[in-house]
């Protein structure tokens, strides 16, 4: 079970091989990045333009963020603890700590895993929430007191913990790197961009601060280094060529960048966030099948090797598919049913299970019998309640059980969706029946929910059509199973979610032509192939969420029918 990264990179003009930017003045899709809009010197970098950064390392703030991960050459850095100036009493002990960047290596610093406090959380909840989740080794004691408010682990017993935890099924020549950027030149729009894909070939611990006797707290850097297999050659990995289709773009302005641009979509935002993250399966496969639609666009456009690129992300594709299995939301589920390490307890029963056997049977044994599967502190921690709970599962609930583990879903989204409770909370308007028989409502009925419980009907999409070898392994049973890749109910909800982005865009009312022509073109698998006739043939079944209407050229165009509702709120007031 490879464990996928995702690790930002900041923009730069003329590659990442170890060399300042061309033009250092004009590249400001880096500055947001913090670091660098911080510390960059302008008319520093000016006058060694296009030349190496070697020797430089400390004036150029780039090299800290990854900007120089395609270099064959080790580069270093010496780094002082941030709190050292500012609070001495605590923290002047720390010596400068060279940090070594290996070749062809990229940083990896998991903030979200390190931060104490995340959103609304007060005191430690984010660390603990994760701890809890995870098994990890934090202990709130071993915290140093200090004068001073900090949102970071401090203590190198509690950071080692957390490094363990997040890197431990990171496995070299099986998990995949994704190095994204926050902002590029040539997209006007906040989201991240997928700059290369690669395999990880090595994880290097971090150094710690060095540091003398006078005092007690021992610390050390975050950037774990990731050696990576991506290339120039693109044998085993590759950046995707945005400075080469820029320069074609140059030359043929009918062309769309876009069309070429893989981006983070929305539902993985914080899989592409805080630096350095965990990156689920479905997010690795949204990725590698943006990059395939990508790939045939720019082989067109461009020489290169595009087509081994394409054959290689085919193949990962398919890795990723068969590493996702048919239920990445056991652990999360078993969470929402009372386990404390649902995760965890999800995670050994992937790696012990094997496909010739039943998996909801199996799930079953290992439950019933936990002494013989975990290790201890793991089956001590599954208590009659919980099992009992688990146990109890029956009719309607245990199929919504195993409905919801196939998704791939966070721990908050499960007790959202399983917990009748908290879904009327949430005011998820729909029952266990109604999500059985059909479950594109799952994302239908959390769209406009808080972000963090909306579910997106690409995951949706994955639970139900996953590769032709895990639905023939586990295939979903009536009602919940889908007639055919043009069902319904995956149209409505597919449509629902071109027009959603549409709307979001200020296109209320979305032509007919234009609404199928975008459905047509999604980067899914299987593809969703409608039109006009089949539209007609379901339009009671659209109707429940989508009006048309008659266009004055006598042409058809459709609204989300919660727009019309408010069109009409808004039209009896003024006519009043």
């Amino acid at each position: 079970m490879a464990q996928h990264l995702s690790i930002r990179i900041p923009w730069k003009d003329n590659g990442y091989s170890g060399l300042v930017c061309d033009k250092p003045c004009y590249n400001n899709a880096c500055l947001r990045l913090r670091n660098i809009s911080d510390n960059k010197d302008d008319e520093f970098e000016e006058t060694l333009k296009g030349s190496p950064i070697a020797g430089h390392e400390h004036e150029i703030p780039c090299v800290s963020e990854g900007g120089v991960f395609m270099s064959a050459k080790q580069h270093s850095r010496i780094n002082i603890h941030p709190y050292k100036e500012s609070n001495p009493a605590t923290h002047g002990h720390f010596r400068e700590t060279e940090l070594l960047y290996p070749p062809y290596s990229l940083p990896a610093r998991p903030f979200a895993w390190t931060m104490l406090r995340k959103g609304n959380d007060r005191e430690d909840q984010n660390i603990r929430r994760l701890a809890d989740r995870y098994n990890i080794d934090y202990d709130p004691a071993r915290e140093p007191e200090l004068s001073f408010t900090t949102n970071w682990i401090q203590d190198s017993v509690n950071q080692r913990a957390i490094f363990k935890t997040f890197y431990e099924d990171v496995t070299p020549n099986q998990s995949l790197v994704i190095a994204y950027a926050k902002q590029v030149p040539f997209i006007d729009d906040s989201k991240r961009v997928v700059m290369g894909i690669g395999f990880v070939k090595s994880v290097t611990k971090p150094p710690e601060h060095k540091h003398t006797n006078d005092g007690t707290l021992r610390s050390i850097l975050w950037e774990t280094m990731i050696g990576h297999s991506i290339r120039n050659v693109r044998k085993d990995g590759f950046l995707l060529p945005y400075g080469d289709m820029m320069k074609y773009a140059e030359t043929h302005p009918d062309f769309d960048i876009r069309s070429v641009t893989v981006f983070a979509e929305d539902e993985y935002f914080d899989e592409f966030s805080y630096a350095t993250e965990h990156l689920s399966y479905d997010a690795v496969i949204s990725v590698l099948l943006q990059t395939l639609k990508a790939l045939e666009i720019i082989k067109e456009c461009i020489p290169g090797n595009w087509q081994d690129c394409i054959d290689w992300t085919n193949q990962r594709l398919m890795e990723v598919w068969q590493d996702r299995g048919s239920f990445p939301g056991l652990g999360s589920m078993l969470c929402a049913v009372g386990f404390k390490f649902g995760i965890v307890l999800a995670n050994e029963i992937k790696r012990i299970i094997n496909n010739s056997v039943a998996f909801e049977e199996y799930v079953a044994q290992v439950l019933q019998s936990p002494e013989n599967y975990f290790s201890a502190d793991i089956a001590n921690s599954i208590g009659r309640t919980e099992q009992g709970s688990f146990f109890a599962l029956s009719g309607d609930r245990k199929s919504l059980f195993w409905l919801l583990s196939r998704l791939s879903l966070s721990v908050e989204q499960a007790n959202a969706l399983f917990n009748t409770e908290y879904r009327q909370k949430a005011k998820i308007d729909c029952s266990d029946k109604e999500i059985i028989e059909n479950p594109y409502l799952l994302y239908e009925r959390t769209r406009m929910c808080a972000d963090e419980l909306k579910m997106a009907v690409r995951k949706v999409d994955m639970a139900v059509f996953p590769p032709k070898e895990l639905r023939d392994l586990y295939p979903l049973a009536a009602p919940t199973a889908l007639d055919s890749e043009n069902d319904e109910r995956r149209i409505r909800a597919i449509a629902i979610s071109v027009l959603e982005n549409q709307a979001e865009s200020g296109h209320t009312v979305y032509p007919q032509n234009k609404l199928i022509i975008d459905i047509n073109e999604l980067p899914i698998e299987p593809g969703c192939l409608v039109s006009s006739d089949i539209f007609k043939s379901i339009q009671g079944f659209l109707s429940e969420e989508l009006m048309p209407v008659e266009c004055a050229d006598g042409t058809i165009a459709y609204q989300l029918s919660r727009l019309a509702q408010i069109d009409d709120i808004i039209r009896r007031s003024v006519n009043k």
